[in-house]
């Protein structure tokens, strides 16, 4: 399970903490640029894109913008700012570290790597859907992060708010839960584990995959 509950299934079940793609926890060198990264389904992402292009005017404070375009190859012209259309995790992991202020869409996985980052951050959720909206609003009361709603975003105004947000509501990990988990469903499935990764992070929800996949084959 990914999040606690008062009400379990009466099947077993494990509770595995925060999964991330980030290798390393904590902060690294903080660079002065706000970084956006843009995702999720169209026409969204490219209605909040313009959006922030239009916003962009005047601003004097770098800025680095990851469309997730992955197919496309041409990038759009923007004053003060580093585009690309999409990174490799690792360079976008490095991207994210050295951020002054990541603003992003409030899924699970930008959630989670945020976290693993301690990174300050504004939320963005697609409009529509509930669980980014309640998710990022859930989130800004725990002081994780700020909420911003897509219809009218005001990129001055957050980065102001953002300025004295305490930012103090980030997740404490524990890598030993999922590596719990793996091992008992890898014994009630009847599959090894002699080798396990040793952090919560991209491998280890690969492992899980070959996990499913070998205990599949054993059915």
């Amino acid at each position: 399970m990914l999040s606690h509950s008062s009400r379990l299934p009466a099947a077993e079940v494990s509770y595995v903490g925060a999964l991330t793609r980030v290798n390393g926890e904590g902060p690294g060198r903080k660079g002065d640029q706000i970084v956006f990264i843009f995702s999720g389904p169209e026409p969204q992402r490219s209605i909040f894109e313009q959006e922030v292009f239009k916003q962009l005017k005047g601003l004097t404070q770098p800025v680095v913008i990851i469309r997730g375009t992955p197919l496309l190859q041409n990038l759009p012209s923007v004053n003060n700012a580093i585009l690309y259309n999409h990174l490799p995790a690792k360079e976008m992991q490095e991207v994210m570290r050295s951020a002054a202020l990541i603003v992003c869409r409030s899924g699970y996985s930008s959630v989670m790597d945020i976290n693993a980052l301690r990174q300050k951050s504004v939320l963005v959720p697609t409009p529509g859907q509930t669980e980014q909206e309640y998710l990022a609003q859930y989130l800004m009361e725990q002081r994780f992060a700020i909420s911003a709603d897509q219809h009218n975003f005001e990129l001055q105004q957050v980065i102001e708010k953002a300025a004295t947000f305490p930012y103090d509501g980030f997740i404490e990990t524990n890598p030993a839960l999922l590596q719990k988990a793996i091992r008992l469903f890898c014994r009630t499935a009847g599959v090894g584990a002699r080798i396990l990764p040793e952090s919560p992070n991209r491998a280890s929800i690969l492992f899980v995959r070959q996990v499913i996949h070998c205990s599949r084959q054993t059915i």
